[in-house]
């Protein structure tokens, strides 16, 4: 209020003595008051100045009337666009999430409601203490870790060349199928992109027939570790997404009539495939997988993996 009453007599030092002489002084105070009324909140709007998926990056202009947990309008020509929520406030910026609509650069913010601030402190104060109430409050999938089991069914083809009873080379065509029981994490790293972890055991299991006659399996049990890399479309609560990574698999158990069992060792494994998520609750969601697996091949033994693998993941 002082800061408003040293400007408008500056404006007023500034005006000519024919005008200000003429027009009386509480008039003048008036409409300096006015203009600084009109000028000042726009000074003050923070503006959005940067935005990546439903992320956005705003420039506070120094006001400190907007604070994390706060949800803002986002005013583009005049019109609302969207609705944003800042979840980081620090140093004159923020970063907010959009929760409805489409944000844009150059943006503007404006409180819900036509008020100056985003919120009570209460709420605010509340939305700080559960980043999980925030995501529960849009259709957007968990930005948390969460955590998950899947169940599969493999489907293993191999083909194997061995030296037959006459002493001449021969390819076994071999395949087969086997189950997977694991254990997920799933982080989101930045945006869209997210780490898939999983732990658990992988049954491994073919049979074919040579040419002489007679069945030839080969089963084995590996303990298996994977990494993968996710990168998540659409918005809303049914999300799908390619994935890719490398699988380690340690063998805990093995058999087999035409391997040298001594020689089945550790491998490892590339994945690319597929998946889904389906957020139903507010803290679980299904997933699904569909992958293809490639062994390492030698000179002997070629081996391919198809898993279909599906679960429930919830949030910490």
């Amino acid at each position: 209020m002082h800061g408003r009453r040293f400007l408008s007599r500056t404006l007023l030092a500034s005006l000519p003595n024919s005008i200000s002489s003429s027009i009386p002084k509480s008039i003048l105070c008036g409409l300096a008051l006015a203009s600084l009324t009109l000028v000042s909140p726009n000074a003050e709007a923070a503006r959005i100045t940067r935005v990546k998926g439903s992320q956005v990056m705003i420039d506070l202009e120094g006001s400190s009337e907007y604070t994390e947990g706060g949800r803002y309008l986002v005013i583009v020509g005049g019109k609302k666009k969207a609705v944003v929520e800042i979840t980081k406030a620090k140093g004159g910026k923020a970063i907010g999430k959009v929760l409805k609509g489409t944000a844009a650069t150059d943006g503007t913010l404006q409180a819900l409601g036509g008020g100056s601030g985003g919120g009570s402190t209460k709420t605010a104060s509340k939305s700080r203490r559960s980043r999980s109430n925030r995501d529960r409050s849009s259709s957007d999938s968990f930005q948390d870790l969460t955590v998950g089991a899947v169940l599969g069914l493999g489907l293993t083809s191999q083909s194997v060349t061995a030296t037959n009873q006459s002493n001449q080379s021969e390819t076994i065509s071999m395949s087969g199928s086997g189950f997977s029981l694991k254990a997920f994490g799933d982080l989101p790293i930045s945006g869209n992109l997210g780490a898939i972890g999983r732990v658990g055991l992988e049954k491994f299991g073919v049979s074919g027939t040579p040419q002489a006659g007679g069945d030839v399996k080969t089963d084995i049990m590996y303990i298996t570790a994977d990494l993968l890399l996710r990168y998540t479309f659409l918005d809303g609560d049914f999300k799908i997404f390619p994935l890719g990574g490398l699988g380690l698999h340690y063998p805990i158990s093995k058999s087999s009539d035409v391997l040298n069992v001594q020689q089945i060792s550790a491998t490892t494994i590339f994945f690319l495939g597929g998946g889904m998520q389906y957020k139903f609750s507010d803290t679980m969601y299904a997933t699904a997988t569909a992958e293809y697996g490639l062994f390492p091949p030698s000179n002997d033994v070629k081996t391919s993996l198809i898993a279909i693998r599906g679960g429930v993941g919830w949030l910490l």
